[in-house]
């Protein structure tokens, strides 16, 4: 592609020079002005003429064609001269780059590094275990908001996987964590349900509450209990707002709104 466009450019530029040549080499010819009656002219010399005029412009298109090809040599050697060096350059410096990569002390430095990362692995899995099981368990009578604390739950999360820790103790205690929250959004609930109907449905509601399992009411059997009950009128507005709340924490263990308190 980059000879093909030198080749196009060099062209143009023979074809500007001899343009130009041409035109200089006429506006220099002396004007004679000759007797018509003296003109005798033959055949023979008018081709002399003729041929004495294309070998001019022959030998001019020859010098110009000759100079346009050294000067192109010569930015085309440069162009190669400097390719060279600087591919030269780059090897000796991927060069240094294999050296340092197949030397012992770039191994040992490595192997340093996977071992610091590795005890930092061990390290966090107890941290993060029991940062997680406090706020489920301690944190519960006050000190921090549920948003405050599925802040930090999140963060914990993302340590976990950044450091790629797998540990079921971790899990267990986001699980737990996920637990507890979701019957604290179902209690809220229930509170807003005995509020709007002044205790009707207590125990039946109340009963279905486990927080040792995750044997979670549905919206539907919920719904159920207050139907045969004939109570789904009495339910306010902002009561309804705290099942969505249940609901939503449910599907994705995110809090909807920040009014749930913990019981």
């Amino acid at each position: 592609m980059i000879y093909r466009s030198i080749f196009q450019l060099l062209m143009i530029l023979v074809l500007s020079l001899f343009t130009v040549n041409v035109v200089y080499a006429e506006s220099q010819q002396p004007v004679v002005v000759v007797d018509e009656s003296e003109i005798t002219i033959t055949k023979e010399d008018l081709y002399k003429s003729i041929i004495s005029l294309k070998e001019e412009r022959a030998t001019d298109l020859y010098n110009i064609l000759m100079w346009v090809i050294a000067f192109f040599g010569v930015l085309i050697a440069i162009i190669v001269a400097g390719g060279t060096y600087y591919a030269s350059q780059l090897k000796k410096h991927q060069d240094k780059i294999n050296l340092v990569l197949d030397s012992k002390q770039f191994d040992d430095k490595l192997g340093e590094i996977e071992a610091t990362v590795l005890k930092l692995k061990d390290i966090s899995r107890p941290l993060l275990t029991s940062t997680i099981f406090n706020m489920t368990h301690v944190g519960r009578w006050g000190g921090m908001s549920n948003k405050e604390k599925h802040r930090v739950r999140d963060e914990m999360i993302e340590i976990a996987d950044s450091l790629k820790i797998e540990d079921k103790e971790v899990d267990d205690a986001i699980d737990l964590f996920n637990r507890y929250h979701s019957w604290d959004h179902y209690q809220a609930f229930l509170v807003g349900v005995d509020k709007d109907t002044n205790g009707e449905i207590e125990n039946k509601l109340h009963s279905l509450t486990d927080y040792r399992t995750e044997n979670f009411p549905s919206e539907e059997k919920i719904s159920t209990i207050l139907s045969e009950a004939n109570l789904i009128e009495k339910i306010s507005a902002e009561t309804n707002e705290l099942l969505m709340d249940y609901i939503y924490y449910l599907q994705h263990h995110k809090l909807r709104r920040e009014l749930v308190e913990e019981e």
